[in-house]
């Protein structure tokens, strides 16, 4: 990491010279704990975009069920029209 583009965020994590103009380090041993809630909060966020994508997943199968019924009745209704015109023939 460079030290003075993670000062722009986290200005306390940098170590800077006395005159506060040039770093010349980064205490790591504060950033951990931000990332713990960095990964935290990014799996809530997953979490909750996972049971989004199962909800519709959900709705989608059911739809899917409703139009394969809706097609076996349509099959079905051309089916007896077909004999019933090949008997009239």
């Amino acid at each position: 990491m460079v030290a003075e583009e993670v000062g722009e965020v986290l200005p306390d994590i940098v170590v800077y010279e006395e005159d506060g103009e040039y770093a010349t380090g980064m205490d790591y041993s504060k950033l951990t704990p931000l990332l713990v809630e960095a990964i935290k909060s990014l799996k809530v966020e997953k979490d909750a975009e996972k049971a989004e994508k199962d909800a519709e997943i959900a709705v989608l199968k059911k739809q899917n069920r409703q139009l394969e019924n809706r097609l076996a009745s349509v099959e079905s209704l051309l089916s007896s029209f077909s004999l019933q015109q090949m008997g009239d023939e």
